[in-house]
């Protein structure tokens, strides 16, 4: 349903004012409480910042287990998605032809 209502020249429109919306108030709600998010951001850049011991082989597992996962993902991801539509036309366009003057 929400692809159709994407692929709608008008809801597309609505659905990308709403999303347009929805950012401008959450900039606006961190814009009014700027100063506790630098308080927070600063905590936790301090937090971040500290000196830890990691060992090695412990990194380069959760690296290789990370892309193991996101290859598998992508394989089976593109093994059930099924084959795209010819074209995606949509139902209330005016077919448009580029006429070229004559010389």
């Amino acid at each position: 349903m929400l692809r159709r209502a994407w692929n709608d020249s008008v809801w597309s429109k609505v659905i990308a004012a709403g999303i347009t919306a929805g950012l401008a108030a959450i900039g606006a709600v961190v814009a009014k409480h700027l100063e506790r998010v630098f308080e927070v951001g600063g905590a936790a850049a301090a937090l971040l910042g500290r000196s830890i011991t990691i060992p090695v082989w412990l990194v380069i597992g959760v690296l290789v287990v990370v892309v193991v996962l996101a290859a598998l993902v992508l394989i089976f991801w593109q093994r059930k998605r099924p084959p795209p539509p010819g074209d995606e036309v949509q139902p209330n366009a005016v077919p448009v032809v580029l006429v070229s003057p004559r010389r």
